[in-house]
């Protein structure tokens, strides 16, 4: 019955034109901040899965690692519920992962790991994650802490259209 809220909740904030129903997974594997691998509880093959909306700094980048540890923190072997919404172009299944009453993308936001991804991020949540990004850029956390200093975040995608 909890499930079947939560969901019934997701489609509510998120929109119902834009989501399948939400399906519980155990985090069996976590690639970078914003890729995780996961096992469906009722069984089948894992699915990488991509987080919705988010974009979490590159490995090679600084606080990349940082994120990962987080990512593992919060989600490794814990059981999840995974609301797809697509299929990128590298065959992940993109959703939103919630992790109790919250949201992998709400965390890693409040903690200053990741930016929106405004180039895909379509859904009506997109613009309270992109207060949370503010507010963590304000409050100087994780990425955001050096602001003033030489070196400013560079946003992932920028990265990787350098090359890096």
């Amino acid at each position: 019955m909890r499930r079947y809220l939560i969901g019934l909740c997701v489609f509510m904030v998120f929109g119902w034109t834009h989501a399948a129903l939400a399906w519980p997974a155990r985090v069996v594997h976590v690639s970078d901040g914003d890729t995780v691998h996961v096992e469906p509880i009722k069984g089948g093959k894992r699915i990488k899965v991509r987080l919705y909306g988010v974009d979490c700094p590159e490995s090679r980048q600084p606080y990349g690692q940082a994120a990962t540890g987080f990512v593992s923190d919060l989600a490794l072997f814990k059981i999840v519920d995974v609301q797809p919404y697509d299929t990128d172009r590298y065959g992940r299944t993109v959703a939103v992962l919630a992790i109790g009453e919250s949201t992998a993308q709400d965390a890693l936001l409040d903690a200053g790991l990741a930016w929106v991804y405004t180039r895909y991020c379509k859904i009506p949540q997109c613009a309270a994650w992109k207060d949370k990004e503010k507010a963590a850029a304000r409050a100087r956390r994780g990425l955001w802490r050096d602001l003033d200093g030489a070196s400013k975040p560079v946003a992932p995608w920028t990265w990787r259209s350098r090359g890096r």
